[in-house]
């Protein structure tokens, strides 16, 4: 049995005493026995007990009365006393207490309770002023460890365990949750999205943005470190910014003697009068129509205003260059073009943390409303708006109708957080109330995992019309066929290729592809050349990260340039890695309509080699073919593929 003296910080035994010389020996190794089973961890439980005293009190012995025994003997103080019938269950929660505030130690970091008072303190986290003052105790807890030795570290945690109160417990609190999601690394976000899983009402949605003073001081000081400190400064672009030499094209400008002539020549086009309009190929128009242009006017529906960009420069023109290209510009949306939808969906309070998401978009006033039928026949629809259905699926959004309003883009959203069980899930559109004169022509978008897929119907429909749009077959938990419904349907064609690596190692692998025409070679399109010169063809989603790349691109054959014969496949380990390292390594060809899988690829097969030719795309007349070539050779650039392509090509003809 030892003592530990909160205030001193010392332990102590029974051995600690002062007695004659000869006794003093004894008690002092007796002292130090002990106190080694303290060091080695071996302190087991409490002491409790029913007895109120420890020993027998001195008596006379039996034949000789002068002779007085003394013996052990001491009263148990009060705070050690417990009944009979309740010393198994407050020995068992003080232990319990015990345990979780030591194995809090190791797992919870001061940083993630620094960053979750940060929250608090703005406002941040749901009711989190609720958890203010035991997050505060853990912490003041956590401090007053440092610098102790193991043994007063075990000794702090036995005098926690028989504190009441929550905080030796606190790592089985909900926040406390929180705080062991931080310290193992879980992202800002996701941590305190799985904490208001389990506080905050289903509909609940964070007004405040998860970014903390320290956060923005770490993000100073990297900026500073990788000399972008002046770089993040940006401005819209002037005719300053621009050279001559970046300029495509300047139209004669007649300068207006009066303000009428001024205001004729500003007299907006009336779209309808125009005829004979023709679809043309962004490397035609630069190169076939603009040499021969004298003016260009540039004409937009309202459906197009969000993919209006603005230009941006660098407020510092001799500051260091932050992107992936050779220039300083870059572009602000004024609606993503790359996933404009999503953005309105974000924009009105709609989720895209799912696995499946469901979203409709027109461009009017009109009340249209998105139903889902789904596998047990069960209809998701405005009428059961924010209840999660029995397969999990919710629409949290329905505009024009239950939530906002707006004429210019509206939305609506069904989400699943994870991938519905298999099945068939029929997605239709509702005219429930025609309010406008414009067009309510509609797209419909399925983003399954991270492929994005858009289906557009261009037609009017009046009040009460359901529209049957597209059919999601799921089969073993991912979609793999979207079927549409009405001839009128359109959606982007094409082929989308992605490649996924789990690994340990520090292993980049880049996806890439090269154009060719007959000709020869045209371009590389990769993480640093993202999109083709025609648009065509699209990167993203380049890694770099030690557990894993997730690379993807896409190619819509609809606006390909013509001159395009041949599209080769190429994979690419940046660093020289083998890919025989790889733990785990596939590449996915698929249809992008359709989501069917075309061919996969297992990069494990190329042993000691370190980049591979998957295959090539052949254009036909009528069709693209696709051949497998599967050529696995030794370089690290894309670009040095080009010749091994070419021989390819040629023996293939």
């Amino acid at each position: 049995m030892i003592g530990y003296n909160t205030k001193t910080q010392e332990i102590e035994t029974v051995w600690n005493v002062e007695v004659p010389e000869y006794y003093q020996t004894v008690a002092n190794v007796m002292k130090d026995y002990v106190l080694s089973f303290i060091e080695k961890g071996k302190v087991e439980s409490y002491f409790l007990t029913t007895e109120r005293v420890a020993g027998h009190l001195s008596n006379t012995d039996n034949y000789d009365p002068t002779i007085i025994w003394d013996h052990f003997y001491a009263k148990i103080p009060s705070q050690y006393l417990v009944d009979k019938k309740d010393i198994g269950t407050v020995l068992g929660d003080q232990n319990t207490n015990y345990t979780l505030a030591k194995s809090s130690i190791d797992l919870i970091s001061l940083d993630s309770l620094e960053t979750i008072l940060e929250l608090i303190d703005q406002n941040s986290l749901y009711r989190g002023e609720e958890f203010e003052s035991l997050v505060k105790s853990y912490l003041d807890f956590r401090k007053s460890l440092t610098n102790l030795s193991p043994t007063l570290v075990d000794m702090k945690c036995f005098e926690l365990g028989i504190k009441k109160g929550g905080v030796a417990r606190f790592k089985n609190t909900v926040i406390g949750t929180l705080a062991t999601d931080l310290s193992e690394g879980v992202e800002l976000d996701k941590a305190v999205a799985s904490f208001e899983s389990k506080v905050a009402p289903t509909n609940y949605k964070r007004t405040t943005a998860l970014i903390t003073p320290k956060m923005i001081k770490q993000a100073q000081e990297t900026l500073e470190e990788l000399g972008y400190a002046d770089s993040i400064y940006r401005k819209f672009a002037t005719d300053d910014d621009i050279s001559l030499d970046d300029v495509l094209f300047t139209g004669e400008v007649k300068t207006a003697t009066n303000v009428f002539e001024e205001m004729a020549n500003e007299t907006q086009v009336d779209l309808r009068t125009l005829s004979k309009v023709e679809e043309i190929s962004y490397t035609d128009f630069v190169e076939k129509v603009l040499p021969k242009a004298k003016q260009v006017s540039v004409l937009f529906t309202g459906k197009q205003k969000s993919n209006l960009v603005s230009l941006i420069a660098p407020e510092h023109p001799s500051s260091a260059n932050m992107f992936k290209w050779d220039n300083k510009f870059s572009w602000a949306y004024n609606g993503d073009v790359t996933d404009s939808i999503a953005e309105r969906v974000k924009e009105f309070g709609g989720s895209l943390e799912g696995d499946l998401r469901i979203s409709l978009n027109w461009h009017c006033g009109d009340d249209l409303d998105l139903h889902l039928i789904e596998a047990d026949q069960n209809e998701i629809w405005y009428r059961n708006r924010g209840i999660v259905s029995r397969l999990g699926g919710m629409l949290d959004l329905d505009m024009n109708g239950l939530d906002k309003h707006d004429d210019e883009n509206p939305v609506e959203n069904i989400i699943y957080k994870k991938m519905p069980k298999d099945g068939v899930y029929k997605v239709v559109v509702n005219n429930y109330s025609k309010r406008s004169t414009k067009s309510n022509a509609f797209t419909i978008q399925v983003k399954a995992f991270d492929i994005t897929t858009n289906f557009n119907y261009p037609l009017d429909t009046k009040t009460d019309r359901n529209v049957n749009v597209v059919k999601i077959h799921i089969k073993d938990g991912d979609v793999v066929k979207l079927e549409t419904l009405n001839d009128h349907i359109t959606t982007k064609a094409g082929i989308f290729t992605k490649i996924v690596a789990n690994q340990s190692l520090d292993i980049d692998l880049d996806l890439a592809l090269l154009t060719f025409t007959k000709d020869g070679f045209a371009e590389v399109i990769n993480g640093f050349n993202t999109r083709s010169s025609d648009n065509a063809i699209y990167h993203y989603g380049d890694k770099t990260e030690s557990q894993g790349d997730s690379e993807m691109i896409s190619i819509s054959f609809p606006v390909l340039n013509p001159k395009i014969s041949h599209i080769a496949i190429v994979v690419t380990s940046a660093k020289g890695h083998k890919f025989n390292l790889l733990e785990q390594s596939t590449l996915n060809l698929r249809n992008q309509e359709g989501m069917l899988p075309l061919v996969s690829y297992n990069l494990q097969n190329g042993e000691e080699k370190s980049s591979c030719l998957i295959g090539i795309l052949i254009k036909h007349s009528n069709c693209w073919e696709f051949q497998t070539i599967e050529d696995y050779s030794r370089e690290t650039n894309p670009r040095d593929l080009k010749d091994l392509t070419l021989n390819w090509i040629k023996f293939i003809k």
